[in-house]
């Protein structure tokens, strides 16, 4: 007698057990019934991990490690770091088999959509929901036999809302302990827990009234003839529609590519989608769009196997941006793209690049953190298994030599695991570090007692590893000690003659390793545990020398990193234009951070009006203002980006008497991202005495801003109280020192995890409080005894600029710097028991005059010492889109500077050390010829007695260069002064190529003090000299031709390494400095040269089996104009076969 519900309930119960149901009873409308397909279900987060049974010592579990659940990320680890997961799996074209299906060019292919789906998985392992940015770098190829080892790591998660680094790394997999290969970075990106409220949705009409269906008859055919290759599996697409400027698909998850269980979208599915972008316009020159960047990407159901995909072009550009909704059969969100930007690339040449391990030659070295589980080292601080014999490390005694340790363990009857010497740093050439590191390494080779030790060798800021995961900085603004790093390239090539003898770490130049007794090398490092090694215990490092078989270690902030030689890929970097000064950064297209491009600034080259000055710019501070421009939200649509910077005056308009030409300054003016700007003479002045031009670009701005917020407006007074907010900013740094100048007393907010850097600007507990709720009123009330503050320096809004008002003391002040939430001084003043209020803009308000006079009179105070620059952050201008983003982001402290890249002026002169030798004249011919550079000065040590000088300079002169060849000893400080001298003042230098070089042969047990030197004085002295006789010189290039095995080692040229290792971090502090510098780490060139002419085949063959080739002319001419576009201070130019270095040991 129950309802109809009731019945329902029954019926529906007894199918499910398996009941013969005649549903056509229930349905009378319809005579034929049938079932269909349960709709896609939205993610509930919630784990639920299975309890398993304690494992055996050394199995996954004791490791930390769990099932990711899924089918090509096989296990998951928490590592016990900074809250950070590393997601592991191995691929190949059996496992799973359909993935193989997936080819290009005849190359089998992982799709970058599986790549987009391990990021959603490893974020979701995370706690994160949105993709919220993701770079495709280099493809990701399925080798012919074996298969990769693959790697998703999410880092910590950050400050400002949860976001966490993530980045996609991959290894062929024959390459376990012992086998060296690098891990290549396939994507990098961001992932946070910004969740999607209401996702799109595809419902109602399917497709939509208006649509039109395209003739999907033979698309996978044409697809093959075009070189894309799917098999069955990744046949996906059923169905395409036109509707309007948007594309509409249908896709279906074929039977061959498995069911979707465990994938929150299987990527064959996903890539499927997007095969309707093959119906977009075709790019020019016979290119395909294809996917690079992925923002904003949420999974909201998992257990598709059919979907209804729009693509939504979002304008029109040299990229394609396309916004992605996918929903189910029933118009349910599955998954959303805000923007998918596609790049014109020719997909076969990017897999062919890939495919040989390298893009296209030019590579890099990127520094990724090591984890080394707490499992893997016992209680009694030896590693687990796995590793080496022997005892503790011990350290090498001073100047006492090897003799006496060796006496000391064996009398002891315990053989060391490792003997530790430390690199004390030289303030020569390095030649002097050379030669007592030589000497080490050979009296440790030679002593029999320590054949199953290693040589540890600890430096001290040799290595540049800014811009790696966890570390502060950018890998252009990370100095280095050029001598340091001479033992680095030294012990490099001694590495490979000795696998698993030596090993490498450097520590941070502030980290104080050990006790300084005064030797350079084999220093006391007994108390190195004092602050770089308390928190690292030994038995970490010997876990990651002997067992992980990491022999080349970075130590910064506790944590262990390891070098990687990666693909650069194409350059990121905006590229100026060749020859021409008339450009500037702005924003092609739609207003956003990826439309940052160089464009024309023809206004640059504008005659100057009367008190004007053309100021050619080398670093121009960035403001948040900038940003505003970048991405269309600043009020004043017809303002540049860049209103700040520092140079010199290239000229003078009329009526300016207090500058001239060759000056260095500083000042406010429009268009400071370029290499000219036209300044108003009032608003610059000249730079203090021993500042970078880095330093004088970060002060205008903060320091005007806060001498006029707190002197002019404020009329802040001594024994007065002043709040700050956001006090770790540039304005904030700056006010604080005006302040204490003034007598005032400082409190200041700032993010919790800055309170460190108040602390160091001298703002203790007592005068600091956070500026993320309103809890600082409350504090600061307190601190001040209940009475307040006299001056608010304010940039906050809304509650907090609330909170900061009534904060204030009886007669207070605020002055208001920000831009979205200014309020009426009336009502304030009525609200707030006659508060005084004003907001400002700077230039506006002041005016020419006044900032002139207040940059003067800071001007003493920073020529005394009084006020110093903020803490600086520089960024080349060719990445200027991620230094905005980085500011957007709101990570730093103190200020960002660009630097820009001067150009080489084509009036200019070139001078190239080795000019007569067969690389530099092929450079030299390049140069003319596409550089359009008409001024060369070639030295050389025999000069135009050189072989084939007179037919290098006849070419030279055919192709329309003045040319002037001189015999030179670059070797020799006097000659290479009086050599820059030579240059014809009509035709000052503009660029230096250092090409020359001397190679001295020999095993580092046979290297003597004399053929280290023999090296060194033509490359490495020689390029001390140039650095130091052209420092204050404006050029457009400083080139160094450095060698490939300064950073890969090279058997028997542990001398020719060390030196060029020096050259690479000389460059390094070049760049670091504000100047210009590159330095190219060449592998070896066909074309027989001095250095190389007695190679024979059976040489070449060698090197050819270690998978090196020799380059073309035509390729390390190719190579080098990609290194200059890259902007990168040091990048290896090197024909490499990764997987033939992958079975090289370590």
């Amino acid at each position: 007698h129950g309802d109809t519900a009731q019945l329902t309930r029954a019926a529906a119960q007894a199918f499910a057990a398996g009941a013969d149901i005649d549903w056509r009873r229930w349905f009378p409308a319809d005579p034929t019934p049938r079932t269909v397909d349960l709709p896609t279900y939205a993610f509930q987060h919630q784990h639920y991990w299975l309890e398993e049974p304690a494992g055996t010592t050394g199995d996954a579990a004791d490791l930390g490690m769990v099932s990711a659940g899924h089918p090509l990320l096989g296990a998951c680890v928490e590592l016990a770091e900074a809250d950070s997961y590393l997601l592991t799996g191995r691929l190949s074209r059996t496992a799973p088999p359909w993935l193989a299906e997936h080819g290009v060019a005849g190359t089998a292919l992982v799709p970058g959509a599986a790549i987009v789906e391990w990021v959603l998985r490893a974020a979701d392992e995370a706690g994160c929901t949105t993709v919220d940015e993701l770079m495709l770098q280099a493809p990701l190829v399925l080798p012919d036999n074996g298969g990769l080892q693959v790697q998703v790591s999410v880092g910590a998660a950050d400050e400002q809302g949860g976001r966490r680094d993530v980045r996609v790394y991959s290894r062929p997999d024959q390459s376990g302990r012992g086998g060296g290969a690098e891990w290549l970075c396939h994507a990098v990106g961001v992932v946070s827990p910004e969740v999607v409220v209401e996702p799109p949705t595809l419902g109602g009409q399917w497709p939509p009234a208006g649509a039109e269906s395209v003739d999907m008859k033979g698309f996978y055919s044409r697809a093959a003839e075009a070189g894309y290759e799917y098999g069955p599996a990744f046949q996906g697409l059923s169905a395409l529609w036109r509707h309007g400027t948007e594309l509409l698909a249908e896709v279906e998850l074929r039977e061959p590519a498995g069911p979707p269980a465990g994938f929150g979208m299987h990527p064959a599915l996903l890539d499927a989608a997007l095969h309707a972008l093959m119906f977009l316009d075709r790019p020019e020159d016979g290119q395909m769009w294809l996917p690079y960047a992925w923002n904003g990407v949420s999974l909201h159901a998992d257990g598709a196997t059919r979907l209804r995909v729009r693509l939504s072009p979002q304008g029109e550009s040299a990229e394609r941006d396309l916004k992605v909704v996918i929903a189910d059969g029933t118009g349910a969100p599955v998954l959303n793209v805000d923007a998918l930007t596609l790049r014109a690339a020719d997909p076969a040449r990017l897999v062919s690049a890939a495919a040989r391990g390298g893009v296209d030659g030019l590579y890099t070295v990127e520094w990724t953190p090591l984890p080394v589980p707490a499992s893997g080292v016992s209680a009694s601080g030896a590693p687990a298994s796995g590793a080496a014999e022997g005892g503790e490390w011990v350290t090498l005694p001073g100047r006492a030599g090897m003799t006496d340790l060796v006496t000391a363990a064996v009398a002891g009857g315990t053989v060391p695991w490792a003997v530790m010497a430390r690199v004390e740093s030289d303030a020569g050439d390095g030649l002097r570090v050379a030669e007592r590191v030589l000497s080490v390494v050979q009296d440790f080779l030679a002593a029999p007692e320590l054949a199953e030790s290693r040589l540890l060798v600890v430096t001290r800021g040799a290595m540049a590893v800014g811009g790696a995961e966890g570390v502060e900085g950018d890998e252009g603004d990370d100095s280095v000690d050029p001598s340091a790093a001479v033992a680095w390239g030294l012990v490099r090539s001694a590495q490979s003659e000795n696998p698993g003898r030596f090993a490498l770490l450097d520590t941070d130049i502030g980290t104080d390793i050990g006790t300084d007794t005064g030797t350079d090398i084999g220093t006391d490092l007994d108390t190195v545990t004092d602050t770089a090694l308390e928190v690292l215990p030994q038995a970490v490092i010997r876990h990651a020398v002997t067992v992980l078989d990491e022999p080349q270690l970075a130590l910064r902030a506790g944590r262990l990193y390891v070098p990687r030689l990666t693909p650069s890929g194409a350059p990121e970097e905006l590229v100026p234009p060749v020859g021409s000064a008339a450009w500037r950064l702005g924003t092609s297209g739609t207003a956003t951070l990826e439309n940052l491009s160089v464009i024309d600034a023809p206004e640059a080259l504008a005659p100057l009006a009367a008190g004007q000055v053309r100021v050619s710019v080398r670093a121009a501070g960035m403001n948040f203002r900038d940003v505003l421009i970048a991405v269309g939200m600043y009020p004043d649509k017809g303002t540049f980006a860049g209103s700040e910077g520092a140079g010199y005056v290239t000229e003078v308009g009329p009526g300016v008497t207090r500058l001239g030409v060759g000056d260095r300054v500083m000042g406010l003016f429009e268009g400071a991202f370029a290499p000219l700007a036209v300044a108003d003479a009032r608003m610059v002045v000249p730079v203090p005495e021993g500042w970078s031009l880095q330093e004088a670009a970060a002060v205008p701005v903060v320091f005007l801003t806060a001498w006029y917020g707190l002197v002019d407006l404020g009329r802040l007074k001594a024994g007065e109280t002043l709040l700050i907010h956001a006090g770790t900013g540039g304005v904030g740094m700056a006010a604080t020192q005006i302040a204490r100048h003034l007598g005032a007393e400082v409190y200041a907010t700032a993010s919790p995890a800055k309170h460190g850097v108040l602390d160091g600007m001298g703002i203790d507990a007592d005068h600091r409080a956070s500026s993320r709720d309103l809890d600082f009123e409350r504090t600061l009330r307190e601190a001040t005894g209940g009475r307040g503050v006299d001056v608010v320096l304010n940039s906050l809004a809304g509650e907090f600029t609330d909170a900061s008002l009534r904060l204030l003391a009886p007669g207070g002040r605020m002055v208001d710097m920000g831009k979205t939430d200014k309020r009426d001084p009336e009502r304030v003043a009525a609200d707030h028991g006659g508060a005084w209020y004003r907001a400002f803009d700077l230039v506006p308000h002041a005016g020419p005059d006044r900032i002139g006079d207040m940059l003067a009179e800071m001007g003493e105070l920073f020529t005394s010492g009084v006020l110093a620059p903020p803490p600086v952050k520089a960024w080349p201008l060719g990445r200027a889109r991620q230094a905005f983003r980085f500011m957007s982001q709101a990570k730093h402290t103190g200020k960002l500077v660009l630097e820009i890249p001067p150009s080489l002026d084509p009036d200019g002169t070139v001078l190239i050390t080795g000019g007569t030798g067969v690389l530099a004249a092929a450079v030299a011919e390049h140069m003319v010829g596409e550089w359009g550079v008409r001024h060369l000065l070639l030295a050389g040590r025999r000069g135009s007695d050189a072989p084939g000088c007179g037919e290098l300079v006849a070419r030279l002169q055919g192709l329309g260069a003045e040319v002037s060849v001189v015999a030179a000893d670059v070797g020799d400080a006097d000659a290479v002064a009086e050599l820059v001298g030579k240059t014809d003042p009509a035709h000052p230098l503009t660029g230096v190529i250092h090409a020359a070089g001397v190679l001295d042969d020999a095993v580092v047990t046979a290297q003597t003090p004399e053929s280290l030197a023999r090296v060194w004085a033509a490359k490495a002295t020689a390029a001390r000299h140039l650095h130091e006789a052209t420092r204050e010189t404006r050029l457009g290039l400083f080139a160094v031709f450095s060698s490939a095995a300064a950073t890969l080692g090279s058997p028997g040229q542990a001398n020719y390494a060390a030196a060029n290792a020096y050259c690479d971090a000389l460059v390094r502090r070049r760049c670091a400095e504000g100047l210009t510098g590159l330095a190219v780490g060449w592998g070896l060139w066909q074309t027989a040269s001095s250095m190389t002419g007695h190679l024979g085949e059976a040489d070449l063959a060698r090197m050819k089996r270690t998978g090196f080739t020799p380059l073309t002319t035509e390729k390390g001419l190719t190579l080098l104009d990609v290194a200059r576009a890259h902007g990168r201070p040091h990048v290896v130019a090197v024909d490499l076969d990764a997987r033939v270095v992958a079975a090289q040991p370590a």
